[in-house]
């Protein structure tokens, strides 16, 4: 519930949607991959035996050098929009499309508009 609670108090998820995500998230191995990336990434509040690093500067073997498309709900109380200051050195050729009103479920909330800027940016690249 603590990770479904805010989309399910939203409406984005269902008690059914619900039923479904734990069940795929209940499979063997199936949340390893997600959970590596946090490991990988080192989020998390820093401690003395394992702070968090300054990531290293932009530049060719740190830059993603591809048209990127972010899609940000500014209302994410999980991943805050100063994540997006600086992205650009990171990701020359980025994008951007924040909605106002969006929270960490965005996709679901928001389906047709989230679907129409993937649409716009592939038709436009």
């Amino acid at each position: 519930n603590a990770v479904l609670g805010p989309g399910l108090a939203s409406g984005a998820f269902t008690e059914a949607d619900k039923v479904e995500y734990l069940k795929a998230w209940g499979q063997p191995g199936a949340l390893t991959g997600g959970l590596n990336y946090y490991r990988a990434a080192r989020i998390g509040p820093p401690t003395q035996n394992s702070p968090i690093a300054d990531p290293p500067p932009p530049g060719p073997a740190t830059q993603l050098n591809v048209s990127t498309l972010v899609i940000w709900g500014e209302k994410d109380e999980a991943l805050l929009t100063g994540n997006l200051e600086g992205l650009d050195a990171y990701v020359p050729r980025l994008t951007i499309k924040r909605i106002p009103d969006g929270t960490h479920w965005v996709i679901h909330e928001q389906g047709p508009l989230v679907n129409r800027m993937i649409r716009e940016f592939i038709r436009t690249r």
